[in-house]
């Protein structure tokens, strides 16, 4: 499996559960399908398990059954979902369309972050790719239309994301090049496992062009170290995903801050660029020490969750 089938498949496992999340999600999905008007509203994916995510949230927000068929061959095959006549009227009403409109817009006005973040998940999943990070740090969505796109670009940003946009072949493409920002991406829209993913190709990447320099660094090391980095990161990133920032005292919260936008640097290189340069063996002793952390609030978090 591809690295973009797997974000996509992690994605349609995380759908989430409050209402106004699952109706923007699915105005996302449907909005940046293959046809959205009061008539008809199609959907097509080569990704089975995003349909099967849109026919369920169809089936509980509108209450219809939708046409769902599939179609290609040879390594080609792609499924569709489809709703017309007064269902597709209703939904293309709830979602604040009306039929005289004659450029297609976001009508969307998210009540929370998480709206939002659903919203966008559904526009990933119906028009979005992300390129495999061994290659390549680029995210984009694929849009049909001038004011559409533009109407997307501005969402990201106001989500946190720099957005930018270009026209290839007729079409509009929203994208990102940024490798943090697609890591952050992701993460926010519920594929943590990807984004860790992406996150280790990249640590490795940054270490073994640092090895390029240094003819004595052995494969075995660079290994160590991303494997080190990639724990540290994914201990960094829990505690400010449940905590914040403040939640850490300020010699362990300068060391995961120096790590998160320095993750190819050694213990010894961190060290030098602390307020106090600290040394290898301190740098590693705050960093233990927030593993630590990030441990007990998950055996926390699994004793609440009994």
């Amino acid at each position: 499996m591809g690295f973009a089938a797997q974000v996509k498949g992690e994605l349609c496992r995380q759908a989430p559960a409050e209402e106004g999340q699952r109706l923007a999600l699915c105005y996302g999905l449907l909005l940046f399908g293959k046809e959205f008007s009061s008539e008809e509203m199609l959907f097509q994916s080569d990704r089975r398990e995003v349909c099967t995510l849109l026919e369920g949230l169809l089936g509980e927000l509108f209450d219809t059954v939708p046409e769902v068929r599939c179609q290609g061959q040879g390594g080609k095959e792609s499924t569709l979902c489809r709703i017309a006549g007064e269902a597709a009227g209703r939904a293309f009403a709830r979602f604040g369309h009306r039929a005289e409109e004659v450029s297609l817009r976001i009508h969307f006005q998210p009540e929370e972050e998480e709206e939002l973040l659903a919203f966008l998940k559904g526009a990933y999943l119906a028009c979005g790719s992300v390129m495999n990070p061994e290659r390549a740090y680029h995210l984009e969505f694929t849009v049909p239309y001038h004011n559409l796109a533009g109407d997307l670009e501005t969402l990201l940003k106001l989500a946190g994301f720099p957005a930018k946009r270009t026209t290839r072949k007729g079409l509009q493409v929203v994208y990102c090049k940024e490798s943090e920002a697609i890591e952050d991406f992701l993460t926010a829209l519920g594929a943590t496992g990807s984004s860790l993913a992406l996150m280790r190709i990249k640590v490795y990447k940054d270490v073994r062009n640092n090895a390029n320099r240094r003819t004595n660094f052995e494969t075995a090391n660079i290994d160590k170290t991303v494997n080190a980095a990639v724990a540290q990161l994914r201990d960094i990133e829990y505690i400010l995903a449940h905590k914040g920032e403040g939640f850490l005292p300020e010699p362990l919260r300068q060391v995961a801050v120096a790590r998160r936008e320095n993750p190819e640097m050694s213990l010894r290189e961190l060290g030098e660029i602390l307020p106090d340069r600290a040394t290898r063996s301190a740098v590693n002793h705050r960093l233990t020490k927030i593993s630590r952390m990030a441990e007990e609030l998950r055996e926390q978090e699994k004793g609440d969750g009994q």
